[in-house]
């Protein structure tokens, strides 16, 4: 449905990295409470998915309970929300 642009965007709070996995694009996905399996460069700010989790030692991967979330992510999900024809 993404190919056939009936699915504008994915809105999510699965962190395991299974919606890239499925295939959607990172443009296509708001990660509302990031993801375990999405390792980040410091350098080149390259993006590669892992088959394990990467958050071991990083607090800034993931938002808990109580935390706020990301604000670029939070952003995209409100936009894409109100533009919607139908939300499911």
């Amino acid at each position: 449905m993404q190919h056939r642009g009936i699915v504008k965007c994915l809105i999510s709070q699965n962190c395991d990295g299974l919606h890239l996995r499925s295939g959607i694009k990172s443009t296509h996905l708001a990660e509302l409470h990031g993801n375990m399996n999405l390792e980040i460069c410091a350098v080149c700010d390259s993006k590669y998915l892992r088959d394990f989790d990467t958050d071991t030692g990083r607090a800034d991967s993931l938002s808990s309970f109580g935390e706020n979330l990301p604000k670029d992510q939070l952003s995209k999900a409100r936009l894409h929300a109100e533009k919607a024809d139908v939300c499911l």
